[in-house]
């Protein structure tokens, strides 16, 4: 159960990778339904059908050789005078005759183990998932205006 703020602060940098996932293909999919099932989920089943589509559209693009596609990389970048790498989820997807180019900083897909973790905690408290999928959400956001 999440009881206080540190419980909340480290459930979401635990499972950022799950959120990352959810939004990589959302963006991907070009639709809002992924998040929107984790958003306002009443029952963690909903939570558990938004992972495993988005698992195998993240899967199909991973393994796709054209758009749309998704790859994980250490990005440099300069922070007040000092350079530093920071992982990032990067997504190609084709819009209109035109690639469009997103990127998921401090981001990393998650490994199964995360994957298991949260969907246990998923089936003990569906609110856990409300705020990754909360998370997710400020992602797109995020990803969206660097473009």
């Amino acid at each position: 159960m999440v009881n206080n703020l540190t419980d909340t602060e480290d459930l979401t940098r635990r499972f950022r990778s799950v959120a990352a996932l959810i939004a990589s293909a959302s963006i991907i999919s070009g639709s809002p339904t992924l998040v929107d099932r984790v958003v306002n989920a009443l029952s963690p089943e909903a939570v558990i059908r938004s992972l495993g589509d988005s698992l195998r559209i993240v899967e199909n693009a991973l393994k796709s050789d054209r758009e749309p596609s998704i790859r994980e990389e250490k990005v440099r970048e300069k922070e007040n005078d000092e350079e530093k790498t920071v992982p990032t989820i990067i997504i190609k997807v084709k819009e209109d005759d035109k690639t469009e180019t997103y990127k998921i900083r401090y981001a990393s897909l998650p490994s199964s183990e995360i994957v298991r973790d949260f969907m246990e905690k998923t089936y003990n408290n569906v609110l856990i998932a409300r705020k990754i999928g909360i998370l997710a959400q400020s992602m797109i956001l995020e990803a969206e205006r660097e473009i």
